[in-house]
Formats: structure tokens, sequence, C-alpha cells
């Protein structure tokens, strides 16, 4: 038998919270076969919502950029946001998020599949990024 684990470090944290409501895009499978759905603002996809609207299982899926040194930089907070839909009614999303310190671009695209309970991301990733 193991010994119990020591807590987290500043456990047990905060109590849990909804995310912002002021939204970028929302989008849901184009085929009753899928029951996702999911919201994006900031930048990332802040909600999925799963097996229906009114459940959200996952909150602030975003990415963490450092160096390991001294260079750290949260992708909701520190990057210049542009969303895109890819068309008038599809449900398909390009987010462009561009580093406050130029030090790196992140270029996602965002769909739910129509086939599975599952939302896609293709995250392009570009370090050192000059304007």
């Amino acid at each position: 038998m193991q010994p119990h684990p020591l807590p987290a470090p500043g456990a047990p944290g905060i109590p849990p919270r909804w995310t912002t409501s002021s939204k970028d895009g929302i989008g849901t499978a184009i085929n009753l076969a899928s029951t996702v759905s999911f919201a994006i603002s900031h930048g990332i996809l802040n909600e999925i919502y799963f097996p229906r609207e009114d459940k959200a299982a996952t909150r602030d899926m975003g990415l963490i950029v450092t160096n390991g040194v001294g260079f750290f930089s949260e992708e909701k907070r520190n990057t210049h946001t542009e969303t895109q839909q890819a068309a008038p009614g599809i449900p398909a999303f390009t987010i462009t998020n561009t580093c406050t310190e130029n030090r790196y671009q992140i270029i996602k695209q965002v769909i739910a599949d129509p086939l599975r309970d599952t939302v896609l991301q293709r995250i392009e990733f570009k370090g050192h990024f000059k304007r």
C-alpha cells in the first residue's frame, strides 16, 4: 500500500467558477451524431460542453509558452487575438494569437467533429515572430 500523497501546493485551490460570458465564437457539430459544442473567448477554447449545452465539461483550454528561464506567457492573457469564422453559418473558426512581446504566434483552426463527440484544434506555433 502506497502512502497517501501530499496535497498539491495551494490546496484546496479556489472555488470553481464559470468563465467569461463574452464570447468571440460558438460552435457545434453539423451532424446530430455529435452532441459536443464549444465557446471561444480570449483566443482559446474557453468552454467545451458535453453531453449537453448546459454541462460545461472543460474550461479554458489554452497554451502556456515559456523558455524555461525567465519568459512565461499565458496565451489568453499575453496575446493580441483575432478570431475569424470560416464562413457565415459555418461553426468553424481560425484564431490567431500574437504575443504582446512579438516572441511567438499561435494559429488555431477549431471545429467540432461531425461524427464524434470531439472538438478538434489544428495548432500551428511560430516562435520568434517578428512584425
